[in-house]
């Protein structure tokens, strides 16, 4: 679990970020040790809007939907939905998967099917997740830093 005063920096960061507009850098704070796709993005200590484009190159879709459960690659998929219960809001009209595994660390996979497979353009397609929104209620509001409101400010 995320530390009480990490906790804060990250409220604060959120808030500087939503005060600086658009365009700006957001802080990659010391989460870069949790992850190996923060660390090579963060070297600078920020992720940029160009740094954010390129998140899928992480990402590893299986051609089909993935069953619930741990694949041959180790990879734990679980439905993407919100509270557990909504579809997920930013992918629309399309059922989307997220995948972790031990060597993602703190990152993961999100992968979204319609009938004809995974959907790899557009809105509805899923993203590299820096941060797996589904780990802690701390790593909601960092998933909403680094992966939701930089995504919002770069598209």
């Amino acid at each position: 679990m995320i530390s009480t005063m990490r906790r804060w920096k990250w409220v604060g960061t959120v808030g500087l970020v939503l005060m600086a507009g658009c365009g700006q850098p957001v802080p990659c704070g010391d989460l870069a040790d949790a992850s190996p796709a923060l660390a090579e993005v963060c070297v600078d200590g920020v992720i940029d809007c160009g740094e954010s484009e390129q998140r899928n190159q992480y990402n590893a879709c299986p051609a089909d939907q993935p069953p619930a459960g741990v694949d041959e690659q180790g990879v734990m998929w679980l439905p993407d939905l919100l509270f557990g219960v909504l579809p997920n809001p930013y992918h629309v009209g399309v059922d989307c998967w997220r995948g972790s595994s031990p060597e993602l660390g703190i990152s993961s996979y999100q992968c979204c099917y319609d009938a004809n497979g995974l959907v790899t353009e557009g809105k509805s397609a899923g993203s590299f997740d820096f941060v797996d929104p589904f780990r802690s209620p701390d790593a909601l509001l960092e998933h909403f830093g680094l992966d939701i409101w930089l995504w919002a400010l770069c598209y």
